[in-house]
């Protein structure tokens, strides 16, 4: 199974019958709705899932719609919250930026799963779950125990690994350029 979360990227292994597609044509623009897609998706991954079988969710550069897609499927599938959904995925996968409006939809998908399961209070925080809680848990172990063997860069490092790096300067480097907004209007 793999979820395709691009709109030029072609399925390359769709015509050997071995392998399950399914794309979302969504650029990583902050125009897109990639919150809309969610309930197919989650029946996608459902599918691979229930049928045993490992699922690939991509993008272009694999940093913000496919984690987006991914913090939301854990999100709903374990009760979780978007922060400990996103540390989830961030404790897996370093390099993680989903665009500043796809963090805009999974907060609103937070608020939505959080009213319809009745979870929210009125300063609008989410009560955990279990299974969150439990999540925050092992997350705190696994980090505990990676700190002590891993590197740590000053928050103004400039070196070869973290220069320009999406979690550096807060941006996804699949975003592209937004030409609509360098479009000459007339007169101009």
């Amino acid at each position: 199974y793999i979820l395709n979360v691009t709109a030029d990227l072609p399925n390359v292994f769709e015509d050997s019958g071995t392998i399950k597609y399914m794309q979302i044509p969504i650029a990583d623009h902050w125009s897109q709705n990639l919150a809309s897609f969610f309930p197919k998706a989650f029946k996608f991954i459902d599918e691979a899932r229930s049928n045993e079988k490992g699922i690939l969710v991509h993008c272009l550069a694999g940093v913000s719609r496919s984690v987006t897609v991914t913090v939301a499927y854990l999100m709903y599938k374990l009760s979780l919250d978007l922060n400990d959904a996103f540390n989830l995925v961030r404790s897996r996968k370093s390099n993680i930026a989903p665009n500043f409006h796809f963090m805009e939809q999974l907060f609103c998908f937070q608020q939505e799963m959080a009213k319809s399961a009745g979870k929210s209070d009125d300063s609008g925080k989410t009560e955990l779950s279990p299974a969150t809680k439990e999540a925050k848990t092992k997350d705190k172990k696994t980090t505990s125990s990676q700190t002590s063997t891993e590197t740590t860069c000053a928050p103004d490092c400039k070196c070869p690994a973290h220069f320009l790096s999406p979690l550096a300067i807060g941006t996804s480097p699949d975003s592209g350029i937004e030409f609509d907004r360098w479009t000459c209007t007339s007169g101009e």
